[in-house]
């Protein structure tokens, strides 16, 4: 016999995976680009194109584009720059899928290295990693009633749970167009961009999730006639709007951006000179929605008047436990070239990665790091720009009031406030807030009645056992528990012990008497 259900819609996480894997490869330089002398910088980022799930393992396919920043042959040009990418196909061992889930893959490359091998020649190493998630929406079926004319005696249970709206996947892109500054020259060629972005904010609106923010932007370009290269650098604020059909719902929601890719162009103005600057943001987000609901449900039943066999099976509730967030500064030096002196920093670029999450007592301790990549002019004509590199640690605790082992933890981290300043011609001080924000989730495991079978009563042992007892309260009794045990009802028991309410102590006495239908 099946109860009446309610089903809670959850995105439940059936599997997950991390996995590395190095990239390697020769590169040729273009014949229309200069030869390489000197390296002075190189970013990688991963594109992926493709992801298989087959039986107990992920195939991602997918290109390392790599941009790399040189200075050039003397006698050409001094500052260059050239863009290539390697593909490459791994496979991921992913327990507990099957061909057909959906699984989504998280990809970075984690330690680009670049060595020149000739003037005409560089190689290439990057490790990459890959997050690999296996997230299947379901339903859980919860016991609301008995169907109608059933006798039996029902104890019923209250909980808050999680409804999830909607859980989705998508690009918001966002355009900006700037000017470079009366003061720059006009430029000729981009050589060079990097852009962080920075301070994210989430806001649900009747349209959708409003998502804004700062995007830090550096750029080297080709300047006209005398000038070599010139540089800019700048920030701007860019936001947009995900739409979004359950936003006006929704109690709960969660916001994560799960890769940026900046396209920056140097274009024509009006006038028809080098001046404008287009800059692209692609945002891949994830988005959750939810709803706390307050559920009744049945927890258990028993029949005064036939044996019921109960089938179960254990299913997971979720509550928001707590949303909170936190700042930790990141200060500190960086040595730049100890030969060169340094005249002006161009930019700092940086990457947070959180390096391990641990629940410990009402909190979250969290460790992870800052790199951060410094651009700077020297005073070398020869070699006018220099790159240097630092990773910063980090320690923070988030406060989580009534988080436990069975808590599900998800957290994000990004960078607000980067700034670089030169402490000398070889130093750069270096100060920012990494901002984290966390979501707990509490989770209990409670064994769902899913079918409830009833056969005839055992009349013989019915009838063997006594009609009236004398019973002192246990550790860990409920009169629900008593009454089950012997053949009554709870309200039979407040009735003849004159209890006003079902709270009962160990050592309490108890007068049963046994509930036995009539014929």
């Amino acid at each position: 016999m099946e109860l009446e259900k309610n089903f809670i819609h959850k995105n439940e996480l059936i599997a997950s995976a991390y996995a590395q894997a190095t990239v390697e490869d020769d590169y040729n330089l273009p014949d229309y680009k200069p030869d390489l002398m000197k390296m002075i910088d190189a970013v990688g980022e991963v594109e992926l194109e493709e992801t298989k799930v087959g039986s107990q393992s992920v195939f991602v396919q997918g290109k390392l584009k790599f941009s790399v920043l040189y200075r050039g042959e003397s006698g050409e040009k001094r500052i260059s720059s050239l863009q290539g990418e390697i593909p490459f196909r791994e496979k991921i061992n992913m327990d507990g899928v099957e061909e057909l889930d959906p699984v989504t893959v998280r990809a970075e490359a984690a330690d680009l290295g670049i060595s020149v091998i000739n003037s005409r020649k560089i190689s290439l190493r990057c490790v990459l990693e890959f997050q690999a998630e296996c997230r299947v929406m379901s339903d859980t079926g919860v016991p609301v009633a008995v169907p109608e004319g059933a006798d039996y005696e029902v104890k019923m249970s209250d909980r808050q749970v999680l409804q999830l709206l909607e859980n989705r996947r998508d690009v918001l892109r966002m355009r900006q167009e700037l000017s470079l500054p009366k003061e720059k020259p006009n430029g000729s060629e981009l050589i060079w961009s990097v852009v962080d972005f920075e301070g994210a904010n989430f806001r649900l609106t009747s349209d959708g999730v409003e998502i804004a923010g700062t995007a830090r932007l550096c750029l080297l370009y080709q300047g006209m006639e005398d000038a070599a290269f010139a540089w800019y650098e700048t920030s701007t604020a860019v936001s947009g709007i995900l739409p979004c059909r359950m936003c006006a719902q929704a109690e709960h929601y969660q916001v994560k951006i799960c890769g940026v890719r900046p396209l920056v162009e140097l274009r024509e103005d009006s006038d028809g000179e080098m001046r404008l600057i287009s800059v692209d943001l692609s945002l891949e987000v994830e988005i959750s929605l939810w709803n706390e609901e307050e559920i009744s449900f049945v927890e258990d039943l028993y029949s005064l008047t036939g044996e019921l066999e109960v089938e179960r099976k254990p299913e997971t509730l979720e509550q928001m436990l707590i949303k909170n967030s936190g700042k930790t500064k990141v200060s500190g030096e960086m040595t730049l070239d100890e030969l060169e002196e340094a005249m002006y920093l161009c930019s700092g670029h940086s990457r947070v990665r959180i390096r391990r999450k641990e629940i410990v007592e009402k909190g979250v301790e969290v460790e992870g790091d800052l790199t951060v990549d410094a651009l700077y002019l020297t005073g070398d004509e020869d070699l006018p720009l220099g790159c240097a590199r630092r990773t910063f640690p980090f320690t923070q605790i988030l406060e989580a009031e009534g988080i436990d082992e069975n808590s599900l933890v998800d957290l994000e981290a990004g960078v607000e406030q980067l700034q670089l300043t030169l402490s000398d011609g070889h130093h750069a001080a270096v100060r920012g807030e990494i901002q984290l924000n966390m979501m707990v989730f509490s989770r209990e495991e409670l064994p769902m009645i899913q079918r409830v079978e009833e056969r005839e009563p055992d009349e013989q042992a019915l009838q063997e056992s006594p009609g009236m007892v004398g019973y002192i309260v246990q550790k860990g009794d409920s009169l629900w528990k008593i009454a089950k045990e012997n053949h009554t009802t709870v309200d039979n028991l407040r009735e003849i012990n004159g209890l006003e309410e079902d709270a009962i102590f160990p050592g309490q006495k108890l007068l049963i008497v046994k509930s036995v239908p009539l014929p």
